[in-house]
């Protein structure tokens, strides 16, 4: 495909906000181009995923191991966790930094992988009496909130609960890396829409901490 598409599709990680994406789509309107625009969400796996089933077009916040050979892809961010909990939860209590052994005590909580046909990954499992996992990143946050468990989180997507004080964030001695975020789409796929995404995407600021 070498003309504009009538349609795109992009598979976005539930770790990246939303607003930069709707941004990028009200410019991309200013060309007039009818071209139909689909989002959905994937967790960890479920992005790479959807571009090798062909669910999607351009993936957004791709993680993990590239597929080597059939895709192109560029950085978009490294993103950042911090282990937080519910104001007032016991371990705000516990002298920092919290180990393993003090958080195992509570229920923790993941986002599932969203795969369908790719190996299911976990990203920041805790060893934990009870463990929940979520379909996204505004459920996790609300749970850990509400005090029902506790856990990693990115840091650029609860600013606002940390500044309201209603997460608090602990040192903890159990590592949490940075994650790379990528775009990604299959090599060969010449389509404008989706090269201007991918131009344009590529260009914005995702996680708001810059």
């Amino acid at each position: 495909m070498t003309g504009w598409e009538t349609q795109l599709r992009i598979a976005m990680d539930a770790i990246l906000p939303l607003a930069p994406l709707l941004q990028q789509i009200k410019a991309f309107n200013q060309l007039d181009k009818r071209v139909a625009i689909t989002i959905s969400e994937e967790v960890l796996d479920g992005t790479w995923d959807a571009l090798i089933a062909g669910r999607c077009d351009l993936t957004l916040g791709a993680s993990g191991d590239i597929p080597k050979g059939i895709f192109e892809h560029k950085l978009i961010d490294d993103v950042e966790f911090v282990f937080a909990v519910a104001r007032g939860h016991p371990l705000c209590l516990h002298k920092e930094p919290v180990d393993a052994a003090a958080i195992s005590a509570f229920p923790t909580i993941v986002m599932a992988d969203s795969s369908l046909s790719v190996p299911a990954r976990s990203s920041g499992l805790l060893e934990s009496r009870q463990i929940i996992r979520v379909a996204n990143a505004a459920a996790k946050i609300h749970a850990q909130v509400m005090g029902v468990c506790v856990g990693f989180l990115p840091t650029h997507l609860i600013q606002h609960e940390i500044q309201q004080g209603d997460l608090v964030v602990l040192n903890c001695t159990v590592p949490r890396p940075n994650i790379p975020l990528y775009l990604a789409w299959y090599k060969g796929n010449q389509g404008k829409a989706l090269h201007w995404f991918i131009e344009s995407c590529s260009s914005s600021s995702w996680l708001n901490l810059h």
